[in-house]
């Protein structure tokens, strides 16, 4: 589902960042933003301890 504030919110981040690129390529790099919007929603749910790599107990080593 797009959000509505989705291209403004792309269009901020080109500004902010100085990026510019051909006007015919800017309905493919909208859609791969969407896209990458929707891969980075799992890092918004965090994991249970158990499962989660980053806390896992690193042995060895360590001093």
């Amino acid at each position: 589902m797009q959000n509505d504030t989705e291209e403004a919110d792309f269009q901020a981040l080109l500004r902010i960042a100085g990026i510019s690129f051909a006007p015919d390529r800017y309905p493919v790099m909208l859609d791969a933003y969407r896209n990458w919007l929707e891969l980075v929603k799992v890092l918004d749910e965090p994991m249970p301890m158990p499962v989660e790599p980053a806390a896992a107990p690193r042995f060895g080593g360590a001093k």
